[in-house]
């Protein structure tokens, strides 16, 4: 009785701590469920469950299995479940266990006679009473029930089940599973490799049950955390906007739920540089033909001003070994050159620049990355200029005659030196295809930088004839290599285009080539030139009469100012008329200096065509414009001075002064105008005679036609011209 009695002391504390250990593990699973304990709480849990179930378990399996029962326990037992025995088995047990008794004082037959009747008794008691088996087998159901529940919730929510187990017994930090399931854009095995300084953005979208509301929490470095909001991106995603990241980190999800918000695991976010240039080094060689020396910049120097067609060299350093590597230009994205990549961590590259423009390495390393923030370098290309030069006729208008002497005055300037100078003439012929030739230009040596020279240029030796068209250009060539090596004609001039003076051609000129202003002469006849030169003189001889009558004007004027009495209160009017009158004066000496300038250019035109004579000179040099000059150069400004002196202050000596330099004037204008109209009279003269001579030379030819159209009629065929008669021609 006494071992089955310990059985079910056994069984019972075994089912008693069944039941309580799936109860804490219940209550356990619940509070970790909904409020996501961390490790802390579950380690005290576990400790709590622990403690509970070990307490239990000594209490009711360990301690009841170290008591010993014995007989006289069990006979108190049924003694006291049984009242009627009266304690007769108690003794009745007592008597048996005695090994021996004493007869004085103890009866064997009461002895022998209460062991048979309290034997007689216990063979119908119902013992089992003693084992109160209704509570045993409830419990035994219970923590049957409880086990079956247990294992029931693991069939039916194994992951749960199992991240319990993981959770609070071997206390790993992992997650419950949900319902939704987030993933993590970009992460790979959970781990996002982003580049130092570039703004992050953290996508998650979900997987199954989309959540009200998703944050993402982060962990840096040092072990603080701060936890966003990310905004929802359509049904099922969500974006957070970081910003530039400084350092690595760690992120996970927290999903917005009934009681505790869910976190993910972690995902960890790496930094990376990106590549990116530390030092560079940037060297230019001028082309060959400047003769100059290469040089280099000064280390982190990235602007350079250099000369078109200088080649550059860049060294850089990375940061980092690249893969890949070219410079572009920034304007158009273009690879303007490849860059050496042998090196991963220095880039080499050379290339001539076209123009001017900034220029960037595009590299990528073996992640992929690229610099987003590159180095620049900037070349400004001090455009070589074509030489400047230019070209002057003096004497020259826009009539010459075949034999004329053009007298050529050449200017070139270059800031490397000159190759080549050279003339550019352009005949335009009547009746042939036109002429483009160049005539080098004397006293040049190549390389010098700066050239002026001049020189007689005789149109004899061009043949040509009235009606032809002369165009004259200067050209200067530098050395600097040009995609056109010939010199080619062009609208371009480094000067502006003058009256009577165009520019031949139509297409650009190379580089390297300066074009000066370009000059077109008309070829006439000797009496053509001299009428034209006649009209152009009678017409400033007509502006010289209106200087003439404009001036015995004024001097009337001025000769009233003196003689006319006027109160003291009138002075300071008639100061400030003799003021204008100073004006005036002053713009008459700026009409007969042009005048001066007309005349000249008559007289050397004359000479550069060879129609000047001694009489010529003598008329138009000594009776016209030496006697201009002479007003330019001192009496017009000493008439001006005078009168400009009475504006200050009147004196009668002054206006004396100013009356006879007036007459003076007007005797010399006089005189001059007299030699005008002497000089128009013999050109008159002149032009009648050759007018009569191209008259008879009309005649002549209708003669010669109606003669041979008579001969054709009388003998009916036109003699050759061997036979026919000459026809005598008369002046």
């Amino acid at each position: 009785m006494g071992r089955a009695l310990r059985r079910q002391l056994f069984a019972d504390g075994l089912a008693r701590c069944v039941a309580l250990l799936v109860a804490l593990a219940t209550l356990q699973f619940l509070l970790d469920r909904f409020l996501l304990l961390g490790i802390g709480p579950r380690i005290s849990l576990l400790a709590l469950v622990i403690g509970l179930l070990g307490r239990e378990f000594i209490r009711r399996v360990l301690k009841p299995m170290t008591v010993v029962v014995d007989a006289e326990s069990v006979a108190e037992v049924l003694e006291h479940r049984q009242p009627e025995l009266a304690d007769r088995l108690v003794s009745m047990v007592a008597f048996a266990g005695q090994s021996g008794f004493d007869p004085a004082r103890n009866s064997p037959a009461l002895i022998d006679a209460i062991l048979v009747e309290s034997l007689r008794d216990f063979e119908t008691l119902p013992t089992i009473n003693i084992l109160r088996r209704g509570p045993f087998i409830k419990r035994v159901a219970l923590a049957a029930c409880a086990l079956s529940a247990a294992v029931a919730a693991s069939a039916v929510l194994p992951g749960s089940v199992a991240a319990y187990l993981k959770r609070n017994w071997l206390l790993r930090d992992v997650s419950w599973p949900v319902s939704t399931q987030i993933v993590a854009e970009g992460f790979k095995d959970g781990k996002l490799v982003w580049p130092l300084g570039d703004d992050l953005t953290i996508v998650a979208s979900t997987e199954g049950k989309a959540p009200s509301a998703l944050a993402a929490e982060f962990e840096i470095a040092s072990g603080s955390t701060v936890q966003q909001a990310m905004d929802r991106l359509g049904e099922s995603r969500f974006i957070y906007d970081y910003g530039p990241l400084s350092q690595a980190m760690r992120v996970r999800f927290v999903i917005d739920q009934w009681g505790v918000d869910e976190r993910t695991d972690w995902f960890d976010v790496v930094t990376v540089e990106r590549p990116t240039v530390r030092s560079v080094t940037i060297e230019v060689t001028p082309p060959a033909y400047t003769g100059e020396v290469g040089f280099t910049l000064a280390r982190g120097q990235t602007v350079a001003d250099m000369v078109r067609g200088s080649e550059v060299r860049i060294i850089a350093e990375m940061n980092k070994p690249v893969v890949q590597a070219a410079l572009k230009r920034r304007a158009d994205d273009v690879i303007v050159a490849a860059a050496d990549v042998t090196h991963p961590t220095h880039l080499t590259t050379r290339f001539v620049p076209e123009g001017r423009g900034t220029y960037f390495f595009d590299v990528r390393d073996e992640s992929g990355l690229e610099d987003r923030s590159p180095v620049t370098y900037t070349f400004n290309l001090a455009a070589d200029p074509p030489p400047s030069v230019k070209l002057s006729l003096p004497g020259v208008g826009e009539m010459v005659v075949p034999n004329a002497q053009l007298r050529l005055a050449v200017e070139g300037d270059d800031n490397l030196g000159i190759e080549a100078v050279a003339l550019r003439y352009e005949i335009k012929y009547e009746s042939a295809e036109p002429l483009i030739d160049f005539e080098a230009l004397p006293d040049f040596t190549a390389g010098q930088r700066k050239y002026a020279a001049t020189h007689v240029w005789p149109l004899m030796p061009l043949a040509l004839k009235p009606g032809d068209q002369l165009t004259l250009q200067a050209t200067a060539r530098d050395f600097q290599p040009a995609a056109v090596s010939t010199i080619i004609p062009s609208d371009s001039a480094s000067e502006t285009s003058q009256p009577g003076s165009t520019s031949p051609g139509d297409r650009g000129p190379p580089s390297n080539l300066g074009l000066s202003i370009a000059y077109t002469l008309r070829v006439a006849t000797a009496e053509d030139l001299l009428a034209e030169l006649g009209r152009r003189e009678n017409e400033w001889r007509r502006e010289f009469e209106l200087v003439v009558k404009a001036q015995e004007q004024m001097s009337a004027r001025v000769s009233a100012l003196r003689t006319a009495p006027e109160p003291e209160a009138m002075s300071a009017q008639r100061q400030l008329a003799y003021g204008q009158e100073a004006r005036t004066q002053r713009q008459q000496l700026s009409r007969v200096r042009t005048i001066l300038r007309q005349f000249e250019q008559i007289l050397a035109e004359l000479e550069v065509n060879e129609l000047t004579t001694p009489q010529v000179r003598r008329r138009l040099g000594n009776g016209v414009i030496a006697p201009l000059r002479t007003l330019v150069g001192g009496e017009i400004e000493a008439a001006a001075s005078l009168l400009e002196r009475l504006r200050d202050r009147f004196e009668v000596k002054t206006a004396d002064e100013v009356q006879e330099a007036q007459k003076q004037l007007l005797r010399a204008m006089n005189a001059i105008l007299a030699a005008m109209l002497k000089w128009e009279g013999y050109n008159e003269a002149v032009a009648l005679v050759r007018e009569i001579v191209r008259l008879q030379q009309e005649v002549n030819e209708d003669t010669r036609e109606k003669l041979d159209r008579e001969i054709e009629r009388l003998f009916g065929d036109t003699p050759s011209p061997a036979t026919q008669p000459a026809i005598e021609e008369h002046p």
